[in-house]
């Protein structure tokens, strides 16, 4: 028999391995050797679902009498294991929180404070009960992402008056496309020669309207215009850089036309013959005159038959944007290509 303790704190019980004696019906189920103890107390002993109590405690103590009615033990310490005793302190949340920002997810978490706090008994919560805490803060977050960023950009900006951020809402106040949008570095060079970021931005849309609206934020942000502006071929760009940077000398990024030659040219011709690496002789240099330039070119075209190429005829229409012999006295700052540097 088992020896009950009951005070004003708590109730333990206590079995002794060779007096264990559970009373009750062992059953097995069909085509199963699994085997079942169903205890046979008193009905009143039984837990009801429905039960209510006080207290954790006072639960804890008509369990330990239907325990002892049936044969079995239980143990104060797994009283924090039950969903109702599994809480989540304040500490623990921004531990989660924290390494959230550093891509540690809640799994990791949990391991991570088991072993500050010296195991899972101590921790006092489960790996679901992280992810659970997780899944709430995300679902939250999701709805106001965009906002907190931009009141964090907004506080930033009220803190540091040579920092500078402007967003722009639909007719109901509403940040307008929050999801798939375009990234726009703004990257220079310093007076050491070294790549610079001096911004960078977030559009819904690559139309001329967005980009002019970007451009004058960069405008009100350093208050001039810069000397040179290197981008791909994007025509609204384009566009946008010829109203509102109208004093900078607009070139195009050799890497993002010379990319495509294989493409428009063809294969075959690039590998097989010396086409592609004399097309690049007369590209990639600054050390040519224009006029160099354009006999050079036209001898590659007649000798490989392209003279009914659109795509080599728009680029050589183009020239004075992209080919170095035709700004080789330009300071370019060592800018010939936005992906890289010459």
């Amino acid at each position: 028999m088992a020896d009950t303790i009951v005070d004003d704190r708590a109730v333990f019980t206590g079995f002794d391995s060779l007096t264990y004696a559970p009373r009750g019906i062992e059953i097995t189920l069909p085509n199963s050797s699994e085997k079942h103890y169903i205890p046979d107390v008193l009905e009143e002993l039984k837990p009801k679902v429905g039960m209510t109590f006080d207290n954790m405690d006072q639960a804890f103590a008509y369990y330990c009498n239907y325990a002892v009615a049936s044969g079995f033990g239980v143990r104060k310490e797994d009283m924090h294991f039950l969903a109702s005793s599994r809480k989540l302190t304040q500490l623990q949340k921004h531990m989660i929180q924290s390494m959230a920002k550093i891509n540690i997810g809640p799994v990791r978490a949990f391991n991570v404070m088991r072993t500050i706090f010296g195991g899972f008994e101590e921790v006092g919560v489960s790996k679901n009960d992280c992810k659970n805490f997780k899944r709430e803060i995300n679902l939250f977050i999701n709805e106001y992402d965009a906002e907190m960023m931009v009141g964090n950009l907004m506080k930033k900006k009220e803190h540091l008056p040579d920092f500078s951020c402007e967003y722009f809402t639909d007719e109901e106040n509403c940040l307008v496309g929050l999801y798939s949008m375009v990234f726009v570095p703004f990257t220079g060079i310093d007076n050491h020669n070294n790549n610079v970021s001096f911004g960078a931005a977030l559009l819904a849309s690559e139309t001329a309207k967005t980009y002019k609206w970007l451009l004058r934020c960069f405008l009100k942000a350093f208050g001039k215009q810069p000397d040179v502006v290197v981008t791909d071929q994007d025509p609204a760009m384009k566009k946008a850089i010829e109203e509102v940077f109208s004093g900078s000398r607009h070139r195009l990024c050799m890497w993002h036309v010379m990319h495509k030659l294989s493409t428009k040219v063809g294969v075959t011709l690039c590998n097989t013959t010396d086409f592609k690496q004399r097309i690049c002789d007369i590209v990639w240099t600054d050390s040519l005159s224009p006029s160099e330039f354009e006999e050079g070119w036209h001898s590659v075209i007649q000798d490989f038959d392209l003279s009914d190429n659109n795509w080599l005829g728009d680029i050589y229409d183009m020239r004075e944007s992209w080919i170095p012999a035709y700004y080789r006295d330009e300071l370019m700052f060592g800018l010939m290509r936005t992906t890289s540097r010459y």
